[in-house]
């Protein structure tokens, strides 16, 4: 399911299993080694409301603000 999720991505196959990066206080952070690099994937917390627009709109201002 991974590798298949790293393909749509147009990340490249998986190489290896996923690696937990430590920190963050409500996300889970992975690490994926692919074909094409090293990324990392945010795994959001089911505690977020994707339903609220603001909750979304301050999410996506996060990360803009990150990237």
């Amino acid at each position: 399911m991974m590798n298949d999720l790293c393909l749509f991505l147009g990340v490249g196959s998986l190489k290896t299993t996923l690696v937990r990066i430590e920190g963050g206080l409500l996300h889970t952070m992975w690490r994926i080694d692919t074909t094409q690099g090293s990324f990392a994937l945010k795994e959001l917390s089911p505690k977020i409301d994707l339903a609220n627009d603001g909750v979304v709109q301050n999410y996506n201002l996060t990360e803009a603000i990150a990237w």
